[in-house]
């Protein structure tokens, strides 16, 4: 009798996924208000990615085995670990990647080849807010065809009792207990309504949407459209002669004879001018010849990769063909010296102006095409797929760009330009030295010593970067201001400048707040 009575009651404050996503993204939210709005980025990320983490567990459950809840982790962790370092957008990435993998791992949506699941990750927070609310609302209707009926009004009404017994008792603790009563009367509504502003509001929403499909994990399902076979036999038959008449094998052959002349005749060029040391025409400097062709060299290169994996797909009569392969195979590599020939057409005019983010970006760019170059050698070579190809390439990209975004760039730049501006008599760009922000003040701190050893105490180069110098010290903030914007690679700049100030070089300015 007692089972009858209060199960169905009882059945009625199990909350639902829709419920349980509903509750983590409103304290996602405003964990992200306390965390991010109006304050710097820090360790704040950290601990928000941590905490979407968390509440995707709780909201998806446990769908998957303990040896892939075990790598989903330890995902994680390592995603995560850039963010100890510093902020930038390289970490910020790998940080939201490593959340997204997460939540498709423990949800039982982490399948399919690496490509397959790197289209997963992008696909939740491009299309996942959209399908995830979708899929939400298709639930909350479904709930109500079966059985539940109750409106929203009659929902709300069950609160209407507790609500007011609890402001009743409320009052009556505030008339016997003075600190309740103090705390009431300190409750500001105008300052609570305040708050509520439109760019808060908009804050609010980015947040839920970006956090939403991280909750409610939703998979698209990958339609396979079936052909009937007489009419798929019709779709061969009609595609196969334009296919041969594009891509036959005596197109192939004799695009990879001039290829290969062609690219022969640039390499010489380079060989001659860049490395043999051969004059070049009159008005042409070596920096001009380098960036003129650094950049196009690049595009050819991925132009000749492309023409390459459409060429000799996987069992085609070309990659079958020894001649073919082996002209494959010298024109690959006549782009893996073209690629190098724009590293050093890149590092002649690095040397010559200076250096910059963008470039040192081109740098790493060229070296992994370089790597794709010779990967797709390998993969011909090993008669593997595309896939294959496709994998390794990733791999290779993200382990790269995983350790870029622990890389100090700046610190890197100041050094090498400040060190060539002077070696090589040319002047320094103080203001790009500026935007590479405080992180630069180790490297200028290192050519002011150097010059006052060497005796030069008052010169204007020494004056203007001393100069420049302070203006960036200035800008790093005491760590203990605002916790939220905790870095390692703040924290490690801090201490560097308390230890130059206690040890009497000049330092911060004496506005500057001191640690303590």
């Amino acid at each position: 009798m007692t089972d009858q009575t209060y199960g169905p009651a009882a059945r009625e404050w199990l909350m639902t996924r829709l419920q349980t996503c509903l509750i983590a993204c409103a304290s996602l939210i405003l964990l992200a208000d306390w965390l991010f709005y109006g304050r710097r980025l820090g360790i704040s990320v950290l601990l928000f990615m941590v905490a979407l983490g968390a509440f995707s567990l709780i909201a998806n459950g446990l769908n998957a085995r303990r040896k892939e809840i075990a790598t989903a982790v330890a995902i994680l962790i390592v995603a995560l670990i850039p963010l100890v370092e510093s902020t930038n957008l390289l970490a910020l990435a790998f940080g939201a990647a490593g959340v997204s993998a997460f939540a498709l791992m423990v949800s039982g949506h982490w399948q399919g080849a690496l490509a397959t699941r790197l289209w997963a990750m992008l696909g939740l927070y491009a299309a996942g807010p959209w399908r995830s609310a979708a899929a939400a609302l298709h639930e909350h209707r479904g709930r109500r065809v079966i059985g539940q009926r109750q409106t929203l009004l009659g929902r709300l009404s069950l609160w209407i009792v507790p609500l007011l017994l609890c402001g009743v008792f409320l009052m009556l603790f505030a008339s016997a207990n003075p600190l309740i009563d103090r705390w009431l009367h300190a409750i500001d509504i105008y300052a609570l309504l305040g708050i509520l502003d439109s760019s808060r509001m908009i804050f609010w929403l980015i947040v839920a949407g970006l956090t939403w499909p991280l909750l409610y994990v939703t998979a698209r399902k990958q339609r396979v459209a079936k052909v009937p076979a007489a009419k798929l036999e019709t779709t061969e038959a009609e595609e196969k002669p334009a296919g041969l008449a594009l891509l036959s094998d005596g197109t192939i052959l004799r695009s990879l004879v001039l290829f290969n002349l062609l690219f022969a005749m640039q390499s010489s060029m380079d060989a001659a001018y860049l490395w043999g040391g051969v004059a070049l025409p009159d008005g042409m400097s070596y920096a001009a010849y380098a960036h003129r062709g650094a950049y196009p060299l690049m595009a050819t290169a991925l132009l000749a990769a492309g023409f390459v994996l459409a060429a000799l797909r996987p069992g085609s009569s070309a990659e079958r063909s020894p001649l073919m392969r082996r002209l494959v195979y010298l024109f690959v590599g006549q782009n893996v010296l073209l690629v190098v020939s724009s590293i050093l057409r890149l590092d002649l005019y690095v040397a010559a102006y200076s250096l910059t983010m963008l470039r040192v970006a081109a740098f790493i760019w060229m070296g992994l095409v370089a790597f794709g170059l010779v990967m797709i050698i390998a993969r011909i070579a090993l008669n593997r797929s595309n896939g294959w190809l496709v994998g390794g390439n990733l791999i290779a990209a993200g382990i790269v760009l995983y350790a870029c975004s622990m890389a100090n760039f700046s610190d890197v730049i100041a050094r090498y330009n400040i060190r060539h501006a002077f070696e090589g008599g040319r002047g320094l760009d103080l203001c790009y030295l500026s935007s590479l922000g405080p992180q630069a003040v180790p490297a200028i701190d290192h050519f002011i010593a150097q010059r006052r050893a060497q005796g030069d105490f008052d010169g204007s180069t020494v004056k203007a970067l001393s100069a420049r110098r302070d203006m960036l010290a200035a800008r790093v903030e005491n760590p203990r201001r605002d916790w939220r914007s905790w870095s390692f690679g703040d924290h490690r700049l801090w201490r560097y400048l308390k230890k130059r100030r206690a040890a009497g070089a000049p330092d911060l300015k004496p506005s500057q707040p001191t640690e303590g």
